[in-house]
């Protein structure tokens, strides 16, 4: 009565109002209340009994419920409702919210409420009373309100009936619920229709609920005003998103409204198996023949189930996760691929298992006819009679219609005639909404007509003279016909069945051609096998789906002991085959998991009911071995037992079409009326879904041995075998693989590393088809992307799309809607689409309308780390934002996405950023078990070869100017020219490329071949034979004119145009040797990216299919490209890394057979006269410091009679190359004295006062001998002397292979200078929109130019969001003004740019333009300010060229812990809190300057050195190369050497243990490079010893210890002494000879770990001591690592090392005492 008070005191009622009632009392109430009290209404769903939680549900869910009726409302005109009167019917009426935000809306649009009776259904008692209240508060005493407190199965259709033209029917979050008898509820709404009755059904969008469109179903097609769904509907501005499934439709007192059904409505499912026969017979087929199939398997794919309960139709938010799975098992493919059981049971008709070297399992049968098997899929059984007692004749409305279809049609063409098909449903327009034609089919396939055009189908039409023969009716019937043609139907009429002609013109096109010959093949033999291998697939794929939903529904039980199966097969087999093979699945899988282990699928007491055509199969003998089934086959269903009572009973016909036959279950008794009759669809008018609930926990599949090796459990693997073999016809799993899966199923993240080739892929795709949910891969190329989706489907698994920039608008939302409505399980993005904020939206939402995710996948997970070789802003925070958008359907406590991080390489420094992405920086902790290493680069097929290609230098142009020199002499060349040597490679490669087939060849020698193997046993310290045939027959023409390419190449090219080593410049040099090679940049930069974007996948395509010889193509090829068939791989210049080479090499050999990876190497040998030479005879002047080809330069020598002692010759050769400097903070080379350039980059000044680092500068004190292009080791002899210090980030070699390279490593790290400008200038000059809140799409907001102090002035924990502008900025040199421009568009050579400031706009070209600031420079300052915490998060508009970036206000002090929290993951605790103390001293105003100031200097002092380290590393891979001369199969063998050790050390495990037992980890002992001490060198230095090598030898110790060593320097952010050692330890042992490159880091290893041991042993004593004790430990109790000359040179880099120590120790004294 109070509330009822309150209500009445309301003076202008409103829902709105009444809301508020519900809002004051909510507030009023504690946190804790609450809360406990919103948990209570269960998301809205559960009966209301409390006044609390009915003003609770009125609060939190009003406004979306008040929103939604709104919507739905807005499709029906208003003047509908001001007729004579109305009544409204509020089903499952809650408080009656439909009803009375009705009445707001009608008020609001000044529309009478002429309401005569409501109508209140609500079994509530207490809600109901709340209805009621609501409702009288808005009506008078004339209307009725009536209150009905019923379930809506016990409504009766008289308290629902009434007499006013027009009635209102609300169905508001109600028709979801599963218990609601539709079919009931339908028959009482629609049997006695009284005027119009609009129907309002509302519920969320939830992606396996169709309860409303089965609702619906059971209506005569009624005109439909709203059909419509959203997942993110905006209702509010302070509100979040709703989703909705909202359906409106009409049905009138003139019409049939009910369809008239037996039993519920067919449901129509998707599920179709195929043979690997029938398979292989398509693709030999020709396109057109492939068209046709892909056709009709589309068509048998669909098949309908009638069942005498609603069938798929409940909502599958709780689906069983095992069924799920099963399910998403089952409908993968549309067809899919059988499982080996049931290609093992076609053993009987010819079925064979074809043997395969790389692993894979492929059956075939000899002797099958194309034309058989193609009759066979058009699914016509000739022995059906269609005849009044047969024939579905009730549905049809006339007999003249039954006449047609019973004697007058073709009998070959009555099954594929569906009769009452709704006209909509063809022409999809809404006015045919009540409409149906006579007679239907649908073309699988577009059928030609006569006249050239393209058929979908034909409608028979049997108008029936009486009836059709007025001008109306005719005018009707033509404009039907006409919008059929325009949909590209033909239209029969029959106007006098008497005068129907059977071989009527349309009746006679191709298809029912074929439909005629199918129905007339005779039951023979070979009739009847091939029916059998064609759709008893087809049959066991379709029982097997059925039999899921059956077990969802809850009607057959899987946990009872037996099962009584009845099956009435009538045509081909499948219902044994379908019960076993889903019980081995289902037994498999159950045994793998945690939950389900104890469970086994009832053993089967099965009779089928079987047609004398194939009561013989042998499809119907189960194994004999096998007693969980039993089989009794019955010929003929009178022979049936029909008083046993069944549990389920089938009845299921291939050959047969839905709607034909009458439908009866009544002669067998079963359980709980669990009937099935399964016939094929007549068309497709449903969608697949695939099912989502929750994960799975498996149980482990691998344990860890005491060396750290992973040891499969032979049980669980040889379970996990099945579902391996079944999905993706693999017979094994390859190393690696198992640990990988093994973690990712127990729903635990996982770091992935194996190598190319060694199937990463799988690992996730096995991983997600074990799991109930959608998996999300990021992939960072989208020829990856394309790659894997392919390679999906080639498998049979359909259910998989991507999304990425190749892809249309349109598209990408039809691509998303299918994601959001769980009808893919696979789904391919680009890591930039989830840097969309609407993305990111719809992703997250999904949880709400019931569709979960499984896992999370970051493909080529390397790309997460700056340290890496593929760097992606894109990446970073990918593991955050999958944790926070990509929702699991649990969610509660610790549970959350489950992530895959795979790649086949990466160092211990990227490893140590791809964890903090895995662990969304911290937010879910990672355990020790996390990384998963299987990175054995050891490939058996994979060769290698350095090729040296003679260069051609150009001349210098400023040699002998005046002609001083006689005429015919050779002229002096410019050393550093890339433009001359990139057209010698351009030349080499046209005939390199002939030869190739031959080195292959002679690697197939025995006595290659028996080197190959040994070597390779010696690496995997195996013994025993190697069985493996590498042999592959080469064609002799490779390059040939061909159809078809059995074996095929790839060139890897680093530029796409402009170069001789580019893309397009090769592509036209081998055009006339290669007579067929594509090209592939991935996306094109100008005007012609979009077509350079369609030529790149076309040829991506022809590859794949061997319609190409040869692909050219830049890095992004060289990432997840799996195609067997490649032979060779060659880099026409080696790569920015050793991983990158690897990832690229690794597309070669996948087939397991021989494969060569080249890189061509620029080769000369120059030669000098340096300035030091005393003699000035003529022509020194002209001749002293220019280079000449070797030899050149002698001849001139010779002419002038001149003799040089050779000690004042400068060689130069790719192993002896020179170096000169450059400056890292503004990127330039100069001339190091000062620098008076006016150039753009060193801030548009000389360096002295411009430069911010002018007075620390080293460079500018370097002395003129170290100007220029000088050897590395005078070079750093000279800065000794200088007591210099230049870091290691300043050398660059003359090389022009080194400058290639380089040229990306200088884009990507531009110099310290470029960086904080950028950085300084968003924060502090750049004019940006910023607002306070939290949501970007809904606030207004203002410009500011100081985005950073707006940060700081907020209060703590305020958000500020900032849109930064990702267009580049330039600089216009407008009559010597410096302005800055956009640019706005370019044509030739002109250029037009706007001004920043002003707008004013001008032309201009580009040399008047330089570049400021570009996109990638905005993207690395975010990714700078997210690293200390500045930056939150970031999302980024590309439409819009806009970052999205926000910014929560931090305590003082929290970005120094960021930035210490960053510095962690590169030094020690203790080291990290040494550096942070500094960063208070550095320049700046604020935390945020100082933080970003070392920052920036961090990256170029560690990672930038260690990214050039990289490059070193590849040079020195390419120096070892070719330092074996001639001998280039010996080289092979030791460049597998040095990507084996490098990328394998066994100590470089975590936990490794020796087989002693000795823990023996190099890894955890110097916790990953950031600790050193004597104890661990000394430690180390006995891996040869005899207690440590056990069964291996000390050579292949010392060379795993040296690949640890190499591996984990690469991740160090500063010299380790212990590693340095360690590698003087083991260079000793292997001996460097004369290997240049390997004398030189000999030394310097010894220097530097010298000088570090010193600075950091406070004892010098005892440093002393230590360095004796290393000595003596080379020869310690024998190990004679080193020979007495060897230890005689440490000794004198002793005293070199002590002088350099000394001269620092003076210098520093020095300048301290002038400074004082």
């Amino acid at each position: 009565m109070a509330y009822k008070d309150d209500i009445s005191a309301i003076r202008n009622l409103s829902f709105s109002s009444i809301r508020c009632i519900a809002q004051d009392y909510i507030l009023s109430l504690s946190e804790q209340e609450r809360n406990d009290l919103y948990d209570s209404l269960k998301r809205g769903v559960k009966l209301l009994d409390s006044d609390a939680q009915m003003k609770c549900y009125l609060y939190s869910f009003g406004k979306m419920h008040q929103a939604k009726i709104y919507r739905a409302l807005s499709c029906i005109s208003p003047s509908t409702y001001t007729s004579n009167g109305f009544d409204v019917v509020d089903w499952g009426c809650g408080q009656g919210l439909a009803t009375i935000c009705f009445f707001d809306y009608l008020r609001e649009h000044k529309i009478e409420n002429k309401v005569q009776k409501v109508t209140l259904i609500e079994p509530s008692p207490a809600t109901l009373e709340r209805a009621a209240i609501h409702v009288g508060a808005y009506v008078d005493d004339k209307v009725t309100v009536s209150c009905i407190g019923r379930y809506l199965n016990d409504v009766t259709q008289e308290s629902i009936a009434g007499d006013s033209p027009v009635t209102i029917h609300f169905f508001s979050n109600i028709l979801d619920i599963d218990s609601i008898d539709l079919k009931s509820l339908a028959e009482k709404v629609g049997s006695n229709v009284n005027g119009q009755h609009l129907f309002f059904c509302i519920s969320p969008m939830n992606s396996g609920n169709r309860r409303i469109d089965r609702f619906f179903e059971y209506f005569n097609a009624p005109e439909t005003f709203m059909n419509e769904t959203a997942s993110e509907y905006r209702y509010s501005e302070s509100n979040k998103p709703c989703s909705y499934n909202i359906k409106v439709f009409k049905l009138e007192s003139n019409q049939i409204n009910l369809i008239a059904v037996d039993y519920y409505p067919d449901t129509q499912f998707f599920a179709s198996f195929q043979l690997d026969a029938v398979r292989n017979l398509i693709l030999s087929a020709d396109d057109d023949t492939q068209q046709k199939i892909r056709g009709l398997y589309r068509q048998l794919s669909a098949f309908e189930v009638a069942a005498p309960f609603d069938i798929g139709a409940s909502i599958y938010d709780d689906v069983d996760p095992i069924l799920a799975v099963l399910n998403n098992m089952v409908t993968r493919g549309l067809p899919t691929r059988t499982s080996p059981t049931i290609e093992d049971a076609f053993e009987f008709l010819g079925n064979r298992k074809l043997n395969d070297n790389i692993g894979a399992l492929n059956y075939d049968i000899n002797g099958l006819e194309l034309n058989d098997i193609l009759l066979a899929l058009y699914a016509i059984d000739g022995r059906l009679t269609l005849d009044e007692n047969t024939y579905y004749g009730s549905i049809l409305e006339s007999d003249f219609e039954k006449d047609f279809i019973l004697r007058q049609a073709p009998a070959e063409l009555r099954q594929v005639f569906m009769p009452q098909r709704s006209l909509m449903s063809i022409t999809g327009q809404r006015v045919h909404h009540s409409q149906r034609v006579d007679f239907a089919c649908e073309f699988p396939y577009p059928v030609i007509s006569k006249d050239g055009k393209e058929n979908r189908g034909i409608v028979i039409e049997i108008d029936g003279a009486n009836f059709h023969n007025n001008e109306r009716s005719r005018a009707s019937d033509d404009y039907r016909t006409a919008v059929l043609i325009a949909k590209g139907w033909d239209c029969l009429h029959i106007r006098d069945i008497s005068d129907f002609v059977q071989d009527s013109s349309l009746l006679q096109n191709e298809y029912f051609a074929k439909v005629k010959e199918a129905w007339s093949k005779s039951f023979d033999s070979s009739w009847i096998r091939s029916l059998q291998l064609t759709l008893s697939p087809i049959g066991v794929a379709r029982i097997q789906k059925t039999l899921i939903e059956a077990m969802i529904t809850g009607r057959v039980d899987y946990k009872k002991e037996t099962l009584n199966i009845l099956a009435l097969e009538r045509d081909v087999p499948c219902v044994v085959l379908a019960l076993k093979d889903f019980a081995d699945s289902f037994n498999n899988l159950a045994t793998l998991s945690e939950e389900y282990k104890d469970i086994r699928f009832p053993n089967i007491q099965l009779d089928v009911i079987s047609s004398p055509a194939f009561v013989g199969s042998s499809l119907h003998k189960p194994n004999v071995e096998d007693n969980s089934i039993r089989v009794n086959v019955i010929n003929g269903i009178e022979k049936a037992n029909h008083s046993k009572l069944y549990d389920i009973v089938f009845d299921v016909a291939v050959m047969r079409r839905s709607g034909l036959e009458d439908k009866s279950f009544s002669s067998f008794k079963c359980t709980d009326k669990c009937y099935f009759f399964i016939r094929s669809a007549n068309y497709i008018h449903s969608e697949r879904h695939i099912y989502t609930s929750d994960c799975i926990s498996y149980q482990p599949l691998v344990n860890r041995d005491s060396q750290g090796i992973y040891v499969p459990i032979a049980e669980k693997k040889n379970k996990l075998r099945h579902f391996l073999q079944l999905l993706f016809r693999k017979d094994d799993f390859r190393p690696g693989q198992l640990p990988i899966l093994s973690r990712a199923l127990q729903n635990k993240s996982v770091i992935g590393l194996l190598p190319t080739g060694g199937g990463k892929s799988l690992t996730y795709q096995l991983a997600a088809m074990l799991q109930p949910g959608v998996t999300l891969v990021v992939d960072p190329l989208r020829s990856l992307m394309a790659d894997q989706y392919d390679g999906l489907i080639k498998v049979g698994i359909d259910t998989c799309t991507y999304i990425n920039s190749i892809v249309d608008g349109q598209e990408k939302e039809k691509r998303a809607k299918m994601m959001e409505t769980s009808m893919v399980q696979f789904v391919f993005l680009s890591p930039e689409r989830l840097c969309t904020y609407s993305f990111r939206e719809k992703l997250r939402n999904m949880h709400n309308v019931g569709v979960y995710f499984s896992y999370g996948v970051i493909d080529e997970v390397h790309c997460v780390s700056e340290w890496g070789h593929d760097f992606r802003f894109t990446y970073l925070h990918l593991g955050r934002n999958l944790y926070q958008y990509v929702l699991p359907k649990q969610t509660d406590g610790d549970k959350h996405l489950t992530l895959f991080g795979l790649t086949a390489t990466a160092s211990f420094d990227v490893l140590a950023d791809v964890e903090r992405e895995l662990s969304g920086d911290g937010a879910f902790e990672l355990d020790s078990d996390t990384i998963i290493r299987e990175e054995n680069t050891n490939r058996l097929e994979l060769q290698y070869k350095i090729e040296r290609v003679p260069v051609v230098c150009e001349e210098d142009e400023y040699y002998d100017r005046n002609h001083m020199l006689d005429e015919g002499l050779p002229k002096a060349v410019r050393m550093t020219s890339k433009w001359s040597v990139y057209p010698s490679k351009q030349e080499f490669l046209k005939d390199y490329l002939e030869k190739i087939p031959g080195f292959i060849e002679e690697l197939e020698e025995p006595e290659s071949v028996k080197l190959i193997k040994e070597r390779f046993n010696e690496r995997q310290n195996i013994e025993g034979c190697i069985d493996d045939d590498l042999s592959i027959e080469l064609p002799k023409d490779f390059f040939g004119e061909s159809d078809e390419y059995a074996q095929a190449g790839i060139v890897f090219c680093p530029h796409k145009n402009n170069t001789g080593i580019s893309v397009n410049a090769n592509k036209d040099s081998l055009c006339e040797s290669v007579h067929k090679l594509g090209t592939f940049m991935g996306s094109g930069d100008g005007d012609d990216a979009d077509e350079i974007d369609r030529e790149s996948f076309e040829n991506l395509d022809l590859f794949r299919e061997n319609k190409l010889s040869l692909m050219v193509a830049t890095k992004a090829f060289g990432m997840g490209i799996d195609k067997p068939n490649v032979r060779f791989t060659v880099n026409m210049n080696y790569s920015s890394s050793l991983e990158s080479f690897v990832q690229e090499a690794g597309r070669a050999g996948r087939d397991r057979k021989m494969a060569l990876s080249c890189i061509l190497l620029a080769d000369y040998k120059l030669v000098r006269i340096n300035r030091s030479c005393p003699v000035n005879n003529f022509p020194m002047s002209i001749i002293r410091n220019k280079w000449f080809y070797d030899g050149d330069l002698q001849e001139i020598l010779d002419h002038y009679g001149l003799s040089i002692d050779e000690r004042y010759f400068d060689y130069c050769t790719p192993e002896k190359d020179m170096v000169r400097l450059h400056c890292d903070v503004c990127n330039q080379r100069f001339a190091f004295r000062l620098c008076n350039q006016d150039c753009q980059r060193c801030n548009r000044g000389p360096c002295e006062g411009e430069c911010s680092v002018y007075n620390q500068c080293q460079l500018r004190r370097v002395p003129d001998a170290g100007r220029g292009y000088v050897y590395k080791n005078d070079l750093e002899e000279l800065l000794r002397q200088s007591r210099l210090s230049i870091p290691a980030r300043a050398y660059e070699y003359q090389n022009v292979d080194f400058e290639t390279v380089m040229y990306f490593y200088n884009n990507n790290f531009k110099g310290t200078l470029v960086e904080k400008r950028t950085m300084f200038e968003l924060l502090s000059r750049s004019k940006t929109q910023i607002f306070y809140g939290n949501d970007a799409e809904l606030k207004d907001t203002v410009q500011v130019s100081d985005f950073l102090q707006k940060v700081l002035e907020a209060k703590e924990g305020t958000e500020v969001v900032a849109f930064i502008s990702s267009i580049p900025i330039y600089l216009f040199d407008n009559g010597g003004i410096q302005e800055k421009v956009y640019l706005i568009w370019k044509e030739g050579a002109t250029h037009r740019v706007r001004n920043i400031e002003t707008g004013i706009e001008y032309d201009t070209n580009k040399d008047s333009l330089a570049i400021l600031r570009d996109k990638s420079d905005i993207a690395k300052a975010i990714y700078r300010m997210c690293c200390i915490g500045l930056i939150d998060d970031f999302t980024e508009d590309y439409g819009k060229k806009v970052y999205r970036v926000v910014a929560i206000r931090k305590k003082d002090g929290s970005y120094y812990r960021a930035l210490l929290s960053f510095l962690e993951r590169y030094y020690t605790k203790e080291r990290a809190v040494q550096e942070i103390n500094k960063v208070p001293n550095y320049r700046g105003e604020n935390e945020v300057h100082k933080c970003l100031g070392y920052l920036t200097e961090f990256i170029y002092e560690k990672i930038a050195v260690k990214r050039k380290q990289a490059i070193d590393d590849i040079r020195s891979f390419c120096m070892e190369g070719v330092s074996y001369g001639d001998n280039w199969k010996d080289a092979n063998e030791a460049l597998k050497d040095y990507i084996y050790y490098y990328f394998n050390s066994k100590y470089a495990r975590k936990d490794y243990q020796t087989e002693s037992g000795q823990d023996f980890s190099l890894t955890s002992d110097t916790k990953e490079g950031k600790e050193s001490s004597y104890d661990i060198l000394f430690k180390y230095m006995r891996v040869i010893d005899d207690d440590v090598v056990g069964t291996s030898s000390p050579k292949d110790n010392i060379k795993h210890l040296q690949g640890a060593v190499r591996l984990i320097r690469r991740a160090i952010a500063e010299p380790n002494p212990t590693l340095d050692f360690l590698n003087v330890y083991c260079l000793t042992y292997l001996k460097v000879g004369v290997n240049r490159n390997l004398q030189e880091e000999l030394k310097n290893s010894y220097f530097r770990g010298y000088r570090e041991f010193y600075k950091r042993t406070g004892d010098k004593q005892y440093f002393y001591q230590k360095m004796e004790e290393f000595k003596r430990a080379f020869t310690f109790d024998g190990r004679n690592a080193a020979t007495e000359e060897e230890i005689s040179q440490m000794r004198t880099w002793d005293m070199l090392c002590e002088i350099d120590l000394h001269n620092e120790w003076l210098n520093g004294f020095k300048n301290n005492y002038l400074s004082e």
